[in-house]
């Protein structure tokens, strides 16, 4: 192989209106042997994914027709330029342990009582019958992006 006669690099970085990372870069190698080459590489950078830090149900357990208060709070989102947008509630309708908005029951959307918390008050206990069942928690941010689903679960008497 022929060793290299010069090694240059190129690398642009440019942040989006929106949060997004834009990083280009090209590389060129001139070769003695007249055998040059050169590779181009980009990449976008997401802003990270809203986060619910805590999914509580007041009271738990809760007596089957009365009221139960669900709460999501500690909310974040590592990108400065969003809010959020909403959080919805599901139960997970299969007990698969797995959020699937497609399959699972959504209950409801929260609605935002102070910064970074959201709450969903249902007077029937979302007409939940004796048992214990699995709720979830999902928020989505302006920008469209979901974040990771947290879990609780809830035990109706």
């Amino acid at each position: 192989a022929a060793t290299p006669l010069e090694v240059n690099y190129s690398v642009d970085i440019a942040i989006q209106p929106d949060g997004r990372i834009i990083a280009a870069g090209t590389q060129i190698v001139v070769s003695s042997t007249g055998g040059d080459a050169s590779a181009f590489a980009l990449a976008r950078f997401l802003p990270s994914d809203p986060e619910i830090g805590s999914f509580t149900a007041n009271p738990n357990p809760v007596t089957s027709g009365s009221d139960v208060t669900l709460t999501a709070s500690t909310i974040t989102d590592a990108n400065p330029n969003v809010t959020i947008r909403q959080v919805a509630i599901y139960l997970d309708s299969n007990n698969d342990g797995t959020l699937e908005p497609g399959n699972d029951t959504l209950l409801g959307y929260a609605t935002q009582t102070s910064p970074g918390v959201w709450t969903l008050t249902n007077s029937s206990a979302f007409g939940l019958t004796a048992g214990t069942y699995r709720l979830f928690a999902q928020a989505e941010d302006s920008d469209g992006v979901f974040g990771d689903p947290i879990a609780l679960t809830l035990t109706v008497q």
